[in-house]
C-alpha cells in the first residue's frame, strides 16, 4: 500500500473527505468533479489510488463535508507575495499551537480546527487575507487543502504536530464585518408604540417573548435559534443592545446546551442588528398572553369569551414559532405507504452501519454480560476488527468504522495491557502491523471521570461534533446515567429529549451509533436453572434495571456462561435472527459458542469439532462413572433411601455429593438404575436397583433383579 493511499483512508476514518488531485499539483484530477467528488469511502478511495498511485490528496473543509476548517499562513520565501507570518505578528496574534499542523512545500503552514457549531458564512468562508491579515487565508466549507505526504516540486506536505484533538477555531479569528451599521453603543431607531406601553413593560414583555423561543441546543440549529431570540429583542421589540444582551446572557443562556459566551452573544445581537429583515418594533403591538401567570392584558380583557379562546390560541401559536413550525413541516412530509422509496443496497446506504441492519446511525445496541466474563476485551476486541472492515463473531460492518470510547471500568494500565493481549492474538492470526496500528488509531478513547447524567451526555455531544465517529461506546451505563436504571421514567429522560442520549445521535450534523455495555441480573442460584438462564430471544432482557433499556435498544448481545465449563454462549437476543448465523447442522440460530484463548486475552469462536471433542470426552467420563455406579448397587444391593446412596458414592471416592445426584439421575435415565417407591406408614422409602428399564414391571410386582 502506497504512503498516498495509506494516508487517504487514515482521513477517511477520522470521518473527513478526500478526492484526488494531479500528481504533483494542487489541481483536480482531470475528469474529476474536484471537491463534489471527495468521499470517505473505502473501496473508492481504493480505487482512486491503485489507478493513480502518485495522485495528490485533496482534503475537503468545512462543517457541511465533515472535515476541518484550516488557516493557510504563507511564506514570503515561498513565492508569495505577503508573509502571512509577520502579519500575524504585527496583529499581535499567536495561533494554537496544540492542534493538527502541516508544513507546506513553500514553508507555510496549515492549521487544522474543529468547531462546537457551524458559523455564519459571514463569520467563516473561504477567503484570502482574512480580516486584513495579508498572507492568510481561510479553508472553509466548499473549500479544500492539499494533505500530507503530497508531494510539490518534489517536496512533500509534512505533518508538524498531530495531538489526539483538533482545538477550536481560535474565536478572536473569526471573520470582522468590513463595517457596522450600528455599534452595542448606539442607540437603536425605536418605533412609535402606544403612550400606555412604558419601557419596563416593553422589557417584560421581551423576557415573556424570550421565555417562549427555543433554547439553542448543540447540533440542533443552535445557532438559528440563537439568533432568532436575538432578532425578536432587538428588532421585534426595539430594544437597545444592551438591554437585548442582558435578557440573552440572563434569560436565554441558562436554557442553552452548552451555553454561549458573552462575546458570541454579542455577536448575534450584532448580526441581528445589521440584518433586520422585519419592520423595527414589529412585536410591540403583538398582546402576549402569559398562561403560567395568567396575564392578559386590558384588550383582551374586553373580548368575548369565545374570541378571547381564539385570540389565545392564536397567540400562543406566536409564541411557540419554531414548534409549529416543525409541525408543519413534519405533516408536509406525511407519505402513503406506496410512496416509500426502495432500500438502498447495504453498501449505497450510508445509515446503515452493519450487515443485516444490525446496527445504523441513531440507533443503539445493548452489550450485556456477568461480571467477569471479559466484556472490556471483548469490545475492544470488535473495535479493532470493525475498524478494519472485518467481521468480529459472525457481526459484520459494512465499512470501516471509527469509535469514540467512554469507559469508566478499567485503569489506564488495564486498558493498555488489553491492548497489548489483543496485539498478540491479532498477530497470531496473520495481521500485519500496519493493520493492527491503523486499527487502533480508529478508537479514540475519552477521560470521562466523574462525569455523570447531563454533563456527561453534554461532554459526548461536544466530543462526537469534533471526532464525527461512527460509533460511541459507552462502558458500563450504570457509571455514567446517574438515575435508578429500574424506573422506566428516569431512564428515558437520559435516553430522550433534547438533551439526552438519543439527541447525539440523531444530530444531523453527525449522526452515529452507540454500543451501550450494561450488567446483568443476579443470575439463579439453582444450577439447574441456571443451566436455562436466559436463553434464545428472552436474553434480550437480561440487563438489569427497567425494560426501557431493552425497548429502546435496536440489538441487544448476551454473554451467559455455557454449560460446559470455560465457554461462554453469545446471544444475539434482539435483531439476531438477520445476522445469519448457523449451527453446525446448518441450521438458523441466534447463539454461538466463544471462549477465552490460552495464555492472552483474546476471544475467540469455538468450533464444532472442539465442543464435540469436549462432549465426547464429558461422556467417556461419564460413562465410566456409571459402570462404578451399577458396580457399587451389584456388590451392595438396594438403599434404603437416595441420601443413603448418595453417602455411599461419596464414602468409596466415586464422586463427590454434590455430583452425585446427576450421576444418579443419569444412571436412571440411562436404565442403568430402577427407582422403586413403596408406601410404609407415614414415611416413602426410595429402593435403588441394578437392572434396565424392561425389568420395570418386575419391581412393579416386588420382584429385585438380583
Amino acid at each position: 500500500m502506497s504512503n498516498l493511499l495509506s494516508a487517504a483512508l487514515e482521513y477517511s476514518r477520522r470521518g473527513w473527505k478526500v478526492f484526488p488531485l494531479a500528481p504533483n499539483s494542487k489541481i483536480p484530477m482531470k475528469g474529476s468533479g474536484g471537491v463534489k467528488d471527495a468521499t470517505r469511502d473505502e473501496q473508492t478511495i481504493r480505487r482512486w489510488w491503485t489507478a493513480n498511485p502518485s495522485a495528490n490528496i485533496g482534503l475537503a473543509c468545512g462543517v457541511g463535508d465533515c472535515g476541518p476548517y484550516v488557516i493557510d499562513v504563507d511564506a514570503a520565501n515561498g513565492g508569495h507575495k505577503a508573509d502571512g507570518f509577520k502579519s500575524l505578528a504585527a496583529a499581535d496574534i499567536s495561533l494554537p499551537s496544540q492542534t493538527w499542523i502541516a508544513k507546506t512545500p513553500s514553508g507555510g503552514k496549515h492549521y487544522y480546527f474543529g468547531l462546537q457549531e457551524e458559523p455564519n458564512a459571514d463569520e467563516l468562508r473561504n477567503c484570502t487575507n482574512a480580516n486584513d491579515l495579508l498572507g492568510v487565508d481561510y479553508r472553509a466549507a466548499g473549500g479544500y487543502v492539499v494533505a500530507p505526504p503530497s508531494v510539490i516540486d518534489g517536496k512533500a506536505y509534512q505533518w508538524i504536530a498531530r495531538p489526539r484533538y483538533l482545538a477550536p477555531f481560535p474565536p478572536s479569528m473569526y471573520l470582522k464585518p468590513k463595517s457596522l451599521q450600528n455599534t452595542l453603543t448606539a442607540a437603536p431607531v425605536v418605533a412609535p408604540v402606544a403612550d400606555d406601553v412604558s419601557a419596563t413593560d416593553t422589557i417584560e414583555r421581551a423576557r415573556l417573548y424570550l421565555a417562549s423561543c427555543d433554547a439553542a441546543i448543540s447540533g440542533q440549529g443552535g445557532h438559528n435559534a440563537t439568533l432568532h431570540a436575538a432578532h425578536a429583542l432587538v428588532v421585534g421589540f426595539s430594544l437597545s443592545d444592551a438591554d437585548a444582551l442582558s435578557l440573552l446572557v440572563n434569560e436565554y443562556n441558562p436554557r442553552c446546551v452548552p451555553p454561549w459566551t458573552e462575546r458570541e452573544l454579542r455577536h448575534k445581537v450584532e448580526s441581528a442588528r445589521k440584518n433586520p429583515q422585519k419592520p423595527n418594533g414589529y412585536l410591540l403591538n403583538e398582546r402576549l398572553i402569559n398562561d403560567n401567570k395568567g396575564l392578559i392584558d386590558n384588550e383582551t380583557q374586553k373580548l368575548g369569551a369565545e374570541t378571547a379562546a381564539q385570540f389565545l390560541h392564536k397567540t400562543t401559536d406566536k409564541q411557540n414559532a419554531n414548534a409549529a413550525d416543525d409541525f408543519e413541516a413534519r405533516y408536509a412530509r406525511r407519505r402513503r405507504l406506496d410512496e416509500f422509496k426502495d432500500p438502498l443496497p447495504e453498501e449505497d446506504d450510508r445509515n446503515l452501519l452493519f450487515r443485516g441492519e444490525w446496527l445504523e446511525r441513531g440507533g443503539a445496541a445493548m452489550l450485556i454480560s456477568t461480571a467477569g466474563s471479559g466484556k472490556s476485551v471483548w469490545i475492544t476486541q470488535a473495535c479493532a476488527y470493525w475498524s478494519a472492515g472485518k467481521p468480529f463473531c459472525g457481526i459484520e460492518p459494512i465499512r470501516p468504522i471509527r469509535f469514540s470510547i467512554f469507559q469508566a471500568e478499567d485503569s489506564d494500565r488495564k486498558v493498555a495491557r488489553i491492548r497489548n493481549s489483543i496485539r498478540r492474538g491479532l498477530l497470531a492470526e496473520g495481521w500485519t502491523a500496519d493493520e493492527i496500528a491503523d486499527s487502533e488509531r480508529a478508537s479514540i478513547y475519552h477521560d470521562t471521570t466523574g462525569l455523570v447524567g447531563k454533563t456527561f451526555l453534554q461532554y459526548v455531544r461536544s466530543a462526537q461534533r469534533i471526532d464525527k465517529s461512527d460509533i460511541l461506546i459507552i462502558n458500563p451505563l450504570n457509571s455514567y446515567a446517574a438515575v435508578n436504571l429500574s424506573d422506566n421514567t428516569e431512564v428515558a429522560n437520559f435516553i430522550h429529549g433534547e438533551t439526552g442520549l438519543d439527541a447525539i445521535l440523531h444530530n444531523g450534523e453527525c449522526p452515529c451509533g452507540c454500543i451501550v455495555v450494561h450488567h446483568t441480573s443476579r443470575p439463579p442460584s439453582a444450577a439447574r436453572d441456571a443451566k436455562d438462564w436466559l436463553r434464545g430471544s428472552s436474553a434480550a432482557y437480561a440487563g438489569s434495571g427497567a425494560h426501557k433499556l431493552t425497548d429502546w435498544a435496536r440489538s441487544v448481545l448476551f454473554i451467559r456462561p455455557h454449560d460446559k465449563s470455560g465457554f461462554f454462549d453469545l446471544v444475539a437476543g434482539k435483531n439476531g435472527h438477520d445476522l445469519g448465523w448457523t449451527d453446525a447442522t446448518g441450521k438458523k440460530t441466534i447463539i454461538k459458542t466463544i471462549a477465552h484463548s490460552d495464555g492472552v486475552m483474546f476471544w475467540r469462536e469455538a468450533d464444532a469439532d472442539e465442543l464435540s471433542s469436549i462432549e465426547t470426552g464429558q461422556q467417556f467420563i461419564m460413562n465410566a462413572l456409571r459402570q462404578k455406579v451399577v458396580a457399587l448397587v451389584r456388590q451392595n444391593g438396594s438403599y434404603p433411601s437416595k441420601a443413603a446412596f448418595v453417602e455411599a458414592l461419596a464414602k468409596t471416592g466415586i464422586c463427590q455429593r454434590t455430583a452425585a445426584y446427576k450421576l444418579i439421575k443419569a444412571c436412571i435415565d440411562n436404565g442403568e438404575l430402577i427407582e422403586r417407591k413403596t408406601i410404609g406408614g407415614f414415611t416413602r422409602a426410595l429402593s435403588i436397583c441394578a437392572g434396565d428399564a424392561s425389568e420395570s414391571q418386575k419391581i412393579d410386582e416386588g420382584e429385585l433383579p438380583f
